[in-house]
């Protein structure tokens, strides 16, 4: 239908005489059936296609203005084209649509976060009045052990993470190989050799 002319039927649409466009509502659009793709982003032409007639406009952008061409039909116009109704003739209320296929999206309150933030951290309960002699001066803490198996706990985890015990956990169970052998020399003491160099 390239190049053919169409009388739109917008209910409640904005008509100001004194601007040169209409202001029409795409989630009015939708909401009646007509597809609107008015993202510019997308991979998909920008149009308006209605589902139950033959019509597809392509639409076009100026800066982040996105609009189709028209004019204000005479009534010869009006008797000559092809009507397309692209709202329904009911009033139509913003606050009672809903439209298909609508995922939520996950919102996150930042007061929640804060709160779990704070809850999260842990302030040491001996404060000291004066200067900190050395021997008052705690060690920094250290997952080295100079035993053969590690002997970190959830709570020493959790502690320098600054992360819930129950994540310290999770943690460790995922990334600590229990039954595991490490390679210390001699390596025949380790593994299964058939022949001996």
């Amino acid at each position: 239908f390239f190049g053919e002319r169409f009388v739109l039927i917008i209910n409640e649409a904005i008509y100001m005489p004194e601007l040169e466009n209409s202001l029409a509502n795409p989630n009015q659009f939708c909401d009646f059936g007509v597809e609107v793709q008015d993202n510019p982003y997308s991979k998909d032409p920008m149009l308006i296609r209605c589902t139950d007639q033959p019509f597809v406009a392509c639409l076009k952008s100026m800066g982040t203005m996105i609009f189709i061409d028209t004019w204000t039909p005479k009534q010869r116009d009006l008797d000559e084209y092809p009507h397309v109704v692209l709202t329904s003739p009911s009033p139509w209320n913003p606050d009672d649509v809903e439209f298909p296929n609508h995922k939520p999206v996950r919102v996150y309150d930042i007061n929640a976060l804060n709160s779990r933030i704070v809850k999260s951290l842990r302030i040491p309960a001996d404060i000291s009045d004066g200067p900190i002699n050395s021997d008052q001066l705690k060690p920094p803490k250290s997952f080295i052990s100079s035993k053969r198996h590690s002997n970190t706990t959830p709570e020493d985890l959790s502690e320098a993470g600054n992360i819930s015990v129950e994540h310290a956990q999770m943690t460790l169970d995922a990334t600590t190989k229990h039954h595991m052998r490490s390679a210390i020399m001699p390596l025949s003491r380790c593994y299964w050799m058939d022949q001996m160099y």
